[in-house]
């Protein structure tokens, strides 16, 4: 899946309430994203709007230009709604049966939505959450900022 929305011209984040380290062994990982974080490295955790705010500052694009990926509807979709981002909820784990009905079925789904909300809605960035098994990905069209 980050393959693919890197082709798009996406540029990808990763973001989770994590403990300490995490975002380390992460990046150690090269998993292709632009950017790697987390609660731990931020002193804020979601459902906080300022865990979204910095996910916005590290995309570097307004909040509805960004999709935000996450696995639960109170910890993950409505926060990033209510910060003005296009929410993308894949259900799994313990929380999949109270989370409500699934954007999308599984990352490999995740390119083609993205499109989809690039084409409604101008949506120019996919941002995500680790959890669980892995961490789930972040995209983004813009240009990354230039330092």
């Amino acid at each position: 899946a980050f393959a693919a929305l890197r082709a798009a011209g996406l540029r990808l984040g990763i973001a989770g309430n994590q403990p300490p380290g995490v975002a380390d062994a992460l990046r150690g990982l090269d998993l292709g994203a632009d950017w790697i974080s987390n609660s731990a490295e931020w002193g804020v955790k979601k459902p906080d709007p300022g865990f979204f705010a910095r996910i916005a500052d590290a995309c570097g694009t307004p909040p509805a230009r960004i999709a935000y990926v996450g696995d639960r509807a109170d910890n993950d979709a409505l926060p990033a709604r209510a910060a003005g981002m296009q929410p993308v909820l894949i259900p799994r784990g313990l929380w999949a049966d109270a989370s409500g009905p699934a954007d999308i079925a599984a990352l490999t789904d995740l390119p083609a939505y993205v499109g989809q909300l690039s084409t409604r809605l101008a949506a120019t960035s996919a941002v995500g959450t680790g959890r669980g098994a892995g961490p789930v990905g972040t995209a983004s069209t813009s240009a990354p900022p230039m330092r």
